[in-house]
C-alpha cells in the first residue's frame, strides 16, 4: 500500500489505456474541468494535452505518474467481493486518490527563476488523467490507480507554463500517508475493521483477511524480500524483480488457489459482509444515540438560555422599579418641602389679598394633584400615616379657611374669599 511516482519522458499511453484490466478511466483537476474534457481519456487527447506547454526540447518531461496502491487485503476483498462490495471499495479508494490530487492542485507551490530572481507561487489549475486497474505486473489481485499529472499548469494570468515537478516528488511520502489516512477512514466508515501495522507511516490491513492469503498473493513482495536477505539494497531488488508489462490475465490469479481452500475465500467474503453489516447497524445506533444526545444538549442549552434571559429581564425590571420608586420618593420630598414653605408663608401675620389667597390655594391643589398621580405609580397603596404630606396639605387647608373666616368677621371692603372644597 503505497504511493509511488516516476517522471514521464515519453508520450506512450498504451499501457494506461489498455482495456483488459480497465476498471475506470477519468480526468480530474481544475484545468480538466475548465477545458471541458470528456469523461474518459484517449490517446489523441492525451497527446494534445502534453503540448499545452510542456518542455519544448526532445525527451522533455511530459508529467509524473503517481501510482496509488491500497493494501493487499483491500485488493483481495475487492477481488472476491460482490458487486456492492466492489463498488464500495472502489469508491473509497478513488475518493482518497482525488483528495490527494486536490491537495496537490490547491496547496503545492512551484518555484521559477526569472532573470536571477526566485519567484514562488501556488501551482494553479492542473489536469490529471486517471486510470484504475485491478491487477499487478505479476497478475496478482492489486487494485491501483495511475494519476498522470501532465506537465502543464494554467496560471492566474491565464497563461500556460511547465510545472516544477520536483516540488511534487519531494513530498511523495507526505502525500502517500495522506492517501492511506483517507482510505482507512473511508473503509472504517463502511464498517471494515482495520489493523494498523505501522503507526508512523500509517500502513494497515483489513483485519478479516488472513495473513496467509495476503502472503499467497504478494509474489513480488516475497521475491523482493528474498533479494534483500541476500544483502541486495531494496531499490535494486525492486528493479531486479520488476517483470515486463505483460498482457494482464484477470483469470490467472484464480489458479493460485491451489493449497488454499476455497472456503477461505468464502470465509473472508462472508465474514467481511456479516461484520460490516453488524458494524453498520452498530454505527447507525451510535449515530442515532449521538444525534439524540446532541438534541438533548441543544434543548438543555436553549432552556438555560431562556432561563438566563428571564433572569436578566427580572433583574432589569427590578432595577427599573427601584429607579422609578427612587424618583417618586425624591419628588415626594420636593413636594412636601414646597407645601411646608406654603404653610410657613401663610402662618406669617400679615394681611393677604383675595388674589394672594387664591394663588396659594391653586398651588396647593396643583401639588395635591401631582402627589395623587405619583400615588398611582407606586406598587402599593400607602396609608394616611405613611403619607405625612397629606397632613401638611390638610393643615394648609385649615389655615386658609381660618384666614377667610377672620376676613369675613372683619367685613373687609375688598370682600371675602373661601377656597372651593
Amino acid at each position: 500500500m503505497m504511493l509511488s511516482a516516476k517522471i514521464l519522458k515519453r508520450a506512450n499511453f498504451s499501457y494506461y489505456l489498455r482495456e483488459e484490466e480497465k476498471v475506470r478511466h477519468w480526468f480530474y483537476g481544475g484545468l480538466a474541468q475548465e477545458l471541458g474534457l470528456p469523461s474518459e481519456p484517449n490517446r489523441d487527447l492525451l497527446l494534445s494535452l502534453t503540448k499545452l506547454r510542456g518542455d519544448k526540447k526532445e525527451g522533455g518531461r511530459i508529467g509524473i505518474d503517481l501510482s496509488f496502491s491500497p493494501p493487499k487485503s483491500v485488493s483481495l476483498t475487492y477481488a472476491v467481493g460482490d458487486i456492492d462490495t466492489k463498488r464500495e471499495i472502489l469508491q473509497a479508494h478513488e475518493q482518497a486518490v482525488e483528495e490527494v490530487l486536490n491537495y496537490i492542485e490547491t496547496n503545492i507551490k512551484t518555484t521559477r527563476r526569472r532573470q536571477g530572481k526566485r519567484r514562488e507561487r501556488i501551482t494553479g489549475k492542473l489536469v490529471f488523467a486517471c486510470f484504475t486497474h485491478e491487477l499487478s505486473r505479476a497478475n496478482d489481485p492489486q487494485m491501483h490507480t495511475h494519476a498522470l499529472l501532465l506537465n502543464a499548469v494554467k496560471r492566474d494570468d491565464g497563461k500556460y507554463s511547465a510545472l516544477e515537478l520536483y516540488e511534487v516528488l519531494i513530498r511523495i511520502k507526505e502525500l502517500g500517508r495522506m492517501y492511506r489516512e483517507k482510505l482507512m477512514q473511508n473503509l472504517q466508515e463502511l464498517g471494515y475493521e482495520i489493523v494498523i501495522i505501522d503507526t508512523q507511516n500509517l500502513y494497515f490491513e483489513i483485519a478479516t483477511v488472513p495473513q496467509q492469503l495476503i502472503d499467497k498473493f504478494s509474489q513480488r513482495d516475497r521475491q523482493i524480500k528474498s533479494y534483500m536477505k541476500q544483502g541486495i539494497p531494496k531499490k535494486v531488488a525492486i528493479y531486479l524483480n520488476r517483470p515486463p508489462k505483460s498482457e494482464p490475465n484477470p483469470e490467472l490469479w484464480n489458479t493460485k488457489l491451489v493449497g488454499i481452500r476455497k472456503e477461505l475465500f468464502e470465509q473472508v467474503q462472508n465474514l467481511s459482509f456479516e461484520e460490516r453489516k453488524q458494524k453498520q447497524r452498530l454505527k447507525e445506533i451510535q449515530e442515532l444515540r449521538k444525534k439524540q444526545e446532541r438534541e438533548w444538549e441543544e434543548q438543555k442549552r436553549r432552556q438555560e438560555e431562556e432561563l438566563e434571559k428571564a433572569r436578566r429581564e427580572l433583574e432589569s425590571a427590578r432595577r427599573e422599579r427601584e429607579r422609578v420608586w427612587k424618583e417618586i420618593e425624591e419628588r415626594y420630598i420636593e413636594l412636601v418641602a414646597e407645601l411646608s414653605l406654603l404653610e410657613q408663608e401663610l402662618q406669617k401675620k400679615k394681611p393677604r389679598t383675595q388674589k394672594e389667597l387664591q394663588d396659594y390655594w391653586n398651588r396647593a391643589n396643583e401639588i395635591k394633584q401631582e402627589m395623587d398621580k405619583l400615588q398611582t405609580e407606586t406598587p402599593t397603596e400607602p396609608s394616611t400615616e405613611e403619607r405625612p404630606w397629606l397632613n401638611v396639605f390638610e393643615a394648609l387647608e385649615r389655615l386658609l379657611k381660618k384666614q377667610q373666616e377672620n376676613r369675613e368677621k372683619q367685613n373687609r371692603p375688598d370682600g371675602g374669599w373661601a377656597p372651593g372644597m
